[in-house]
């Protein structure tokens, strides 16, 4: 009997351990979630002070104990990006916040349910098997720097849904001179009825972007100014390669875009397709391109396309510029579009066709 004290003592300095273990992550685990807490009413008061509308219900804590998290229902976020300069609102019908090991220097973004998403005067419904954010809580880190997933998403558009397998993308500072880069792909995408449609399908086999935004970071104000800030300072969106599978059509594309005086995109670049008269035959079978004109192109194309060095398909590699609102390949105007109107400013005609 007297050779199984130590080992009772020994249980029971194990237990008294384990209690105050338990007890220490309890209070870790509500210190943690309380500050998730006040980082969101942090959040939400400093993005109203610069004109947001940020609006959503109690949070209520959970996750224990592999995580920190909060759930927080009835979100609303509204206000205006550089790239959206009509303004946006994005609603859902909860988001949970959460911080797990072992990236506990991470905050974790999970909207769930219902969404929405209203673009101006479109309202665009969605929802996904899958969306998730990670983003650094480091002050010193670029805004909207983090890890982006989408898995399953589907949005009902004015044309009809479309839907994605999947959505990847990081953002991140270069350290070489803290330009915002973006690395995103997406694979299988299924695209509502149009006339390209009718030419490649239905099916988008992949689409990748990897491009960085140089200049200063857009400051707090009307959007107009915000953004001859940006052209001002250098500002510039490097596309450092763009890649699109879809059907017969293999394009990829690189350039530098801009804003003008008129604060409207401008740049220029290079294209690239590869068997580019297989997407020309796709465009004529679907009725696109008039059959006159695409027996000239293929002409055209049997003198300027190349093999590469190394064997593979033939390829076009063409100049692509953007200007006063029209992209034109090889000095040919292909496509007009609507000018950008900034709020606050006097609306710019339309482009002559």
């Amino acid at each position: 009997m007297p050779r199984r004290r130590p080992l009772r003592g020994l249980g029971l300095t194990m237990l008294v351990l384990l209690a105050l273990a338990a007890g220490a992550h309890a209070l870790a685990w509500r210190w943690t979630a309380d500050a998730i807490a006040a980082g969101l009413a942090d959040w939400a008061a400093r993005q109203r002070a610069m004109g947001w509308t940020i609006a959503h219900g109690p949070p209520v804590r959970g996750g224990w104990p592999f995580e920190a998290r909060i759930e927080v229902p009835a979100v609303t976020v509204a206000g205006w990006l550089p790239a959206l300069p009509q303004g946006f609102t994005w609603e859902a019908a909860r988001v949970g916040l959460s911080i797990a090991p072992p990236r506990l220097d991470r905050l974790a973004i999970e909207p769930e349910g219902a969404q929405r998403l209203r673009l101006g005067a479109a309202v665009v419904p969605f929802t996904a098997d899958r969306l998730r954010a990670v983003v650094p809580l480091d002050p010193a880190a670029p805004a909207g720097s983090g890890e982006f997933l989408a898995e399953g998403l589907v949005a009902i558009l004015p044309e009809g849904p479309v839907a994605a397998a999947r959505i990847a993308a990081v953002l991140a500072a270069r350290p070489r001179d803290g330009a915002l880069t973006l690395a995103a792909r997406a694979e299988d995408i299924l695209v509502p009825p149009a006339p390209a449609v009718a030419a490649f399908g239905p099916r988008i086999a992949q689409v990748a972007l990897d491009a960085a935004m140089s200049g200063p970071m857009p400051m707090p104000g009307p959007p107009a100014r915000a953004a001859a800030a940006w052209r001002d300072g250098g500002g510039a969106i490097e596309i450092g390669g763009m890649a699109l599978r879809w059907g017969p059509l293999m394009a990829e594309a690189r350039g530098v875009l801009r804003l003008d005086a008129a604060l409207q995109p401008a740049g220029e670049g290079r294209l690239t397709l590869e068997r580019p008269q297989e997407a020309l035959a796709a465009l004529v079978e679907a009725g696109l391109v008039p059959r006159r004109e695409a027996a000239a192109a293929q002409a055209v194309l049997a003198l300027t396309m190349r093999v590469p060095a190394g064997g593979g398909a033939p390829r076009l590699d063409v100049p692509v510029t953007v200007a006063d609102g029209a992209l034109a390949v090889a000095r040919i105007p292909l496509l007009r579009f609507a000018p950008l109107a900034w709020p606050g400013t006097a609306p710019l005609p339309a482009p002559t066709r």
